[in-house]
């Protein structure tokens, strides 16, 4: 599991609550997209695997 200090945990949460996008990406909000990036990534591979079986 990735660590994330609470202080971007808690930035990451008021910017996804409040909806208002900040100059500066946090390690915390960038971790979220990474993880979230990977996860479509990964369900579109299986997706096409299973398609092409």
């Amino acid at each position: 599991a990735l660590r994330i200090d609470a202080g971007d945990g808690a930035h990451a949460n008021q910017t996804l609550l409040t909806g208002k996008p900040k100059a500066v990406p946090e390690p915390g909000s960038l971790a979220l997209i990474a993880i979230g990036l990977l996860l479509v990534l990964g369900i579109r591979q299986r997706r096409l695997h299973a398609r092409a079986v």
